[in-house]
């Protein structure tokens, strides 16, 4: 043998790793196994009576970022657009958890998104750097809230060299100011959505326990909504914030139940949203997909309580082929895919 292998060097180096490849193919395959007979296994439970209250991420708040966060939130209902100064100056990390504790209210904000991040002389933070987590002390003091029904929605920023706003002013004003008829479109969006949705609560039996409604939604979504794959390669061709709301934020919401398509994100709010309507506390979690530092990518899941444990839920699919076909994850085994952002337990 040892001969053998003298004389056929390279073939024992490419049989040896294929028996390498075989192995942990198998052993993956096994991890898979093992994931999905840990969920088939968990005890199902019953549903509350009540729709759950949504208070993951908000109770992780400090006093500081809930004054924000509150602050944000009224904006948001009001249709209030432009400048938005906070209560106190927040760090980066700050910023990133209260807006991330807005992306998961149930609240269907597909018409409004924050962004432009600046300190109190104006200046935007991350003109140039992207890395926002990287500011390490308060000077965020303000920025902007994007509305769809903003009269001024396509007026562009104008920047000096340092990042300053200049038109800063002008531009606040031009956001604050709303076209009727679109804040009636947003509201028509809103109520369509409302009514798909109890259409599909509806439809779950009133004894279904979580797991059982855990399937239905997943049914449900795949038999009535498909990706909208085509959103992010559509989005670098977009020249204003009227064509981001229209081709990439109705996609990212409860409204994309409207269009009969969604990005990731927004399945997996629906999915969140279906599970709190229903009795199940949900939330969505945040991170990086993959281990590889070449495949990593930004997704969300769906955490669902389930007795003691939490299942997570891949709502839209998109990992299903990494995780033999299945959905469902127990913490473990979706610790081993996804990576949550650092900024929140």
């Amino acid at each position: 043998m040892k001969e053998w292998i003298k004389k056929h060097k390279k073939i024992a180096a490419s049989a040896a790793a294929l028996i390498i490849l075989l192995v942990a193919a198998a052993a993956w395959h096994r991890g898979q196994v093992l994931s999905n007979v840990a969920y088939d296994d968990a005890p199902d439970e019953k549903r509350g009576e009540a729709p759950a209250q949504n208070t993951y991420y908000t109770d992780q708040l400090t006093q500081k970022e809930y004054k924000a966060y509150t602050l944000m939130l009224e904006r948001l209902d009001d249709f209030a657009g432009g400048v938005v100064v906070f209560p106190e100056p927040l760090t980066g990390e700050e910023y990133m958890r209260v807006t991330t504790a807005l992306e998961d209210t149930g609240n269907n904000y597909f018409y409004g998104f924050y962004d432009i991040p600046m300190d109190d002389a104006g200046v935007y933070l991350k003109y140039d750097n992207s890395d926002i987590l990287r500011i390490a002390d308060p000077t965020i003091s303000q920025c902007i809230l994007f509305l769809s029904c903003a009269e001024g929605i396509d007026q562009a920023g104008e920047y000096d060299d340092d990042g300053t706003v200049r038109n800063l002013e002008a531009v606040g004003q031009s956001l604050a100011q709303n076209d009727p008829a679109e804040v009636d479109y947003i509201d028509s969006v809103r109520q369509e959505t409302e009514t798909v949705m109890a259409d599909i609560l509806n439809g779950l039996e009133d004894d279904a326990g979580k797991k059982e409604a855990i399937a239905y939604f997943l049914e449900w979504m795949d038999g009535n909504m498909e990706p909208a794959a085509d959103v992010s390669a559509n989005a670098s061709g977009f020249t204003t914030m009227g064509e981001v709301f229209e081709g990439v934020n109705i996609y990212n919401d409860l409204s994309a139940l409207t269009k009969g398509r969604a990005t990731p994100l927004g399945y997996a709010k629906i999915f969140a949203q279906l599970c709190r309507s229903c009795g199940m506390d949900a939330h969505l979690v945040f991170g990086q997909w993959g281990k590889s530092a070449f495949t990593k990518e930004s997704y969300v899941l769906c955490a669902v309580t389930l007795g003691d444990e939490t299942v997570y839920v891949d709502a839209s699919g998109g990992k299903s082929a990494q995780l033999a076909g299945h959905r469902c994850m127990m913490e473990e085994e979706a610790r081993n895919h996804m990576e949550p952002v650092s900024y929140f337990d």
